[in-house]
């Protein structure tokens, strides 16, 4: 009998997880081509600036330079409101690393961060967006 009963819940928790994913992916934004300004820390020292494009959609909001891109995979993505998180694992012949972000979209901006750890190093990244026009 509580056999029986277990496995309704677990549809119900289910369905009200995949009800919430599915509202949560109404987020407010701008979608096109964007520009990113990256500021990253290692081991107590600030790095110079980098800035790169990429078209942001709806359905590929992790921003990635594409040159960077190659031999990474989003293994896991959530998105809370207007916040994206992710965790992305890239290889390559000095071998692999993992980096989790988080970033807000507010309609035509965002700001975030990105922790990569690399050979044992963790660098942290500042990530700052915003919406230049269509994607070409």
């Amino acid at each position: 009998m509580k056999k029986l009963l277990t496995y309704p819940v677990f549809i119900l928790l289910s369905l009200a997880v995949f009800s919430v994913n599915v509202y949560s992916k109404q987020l407010d934004i701008k979608e096109g081509m964007w520009s990113w300004s990256v500021r990253m820390e290692m081991m107590g020292m600030v790095v110079p600036s980098t800035t790169y494009s990429d078209c942001i959609t709806k359905e590929d909001l992790v921003p990635q330079e594409k040159q960077q891109a190659n031999g990474c995979k989003v293994i896991e993505k959530k998105i809370v409101g207007n916040t994206v998180k992710w965790k992305i694992e890239c290889k390559d012949e000095n071998g692999k690393s993992t980096s989790t972000g988080k970033i807000t979209y507010t309609k035509t901006t965002a700001k975030g961060e990105i922790v990569v750890n690399a050979q044992g190093m963790n660098m942290k990244s500042n990530i700052n967006g915003k919406y230049i026009g269509s994607c070409k």
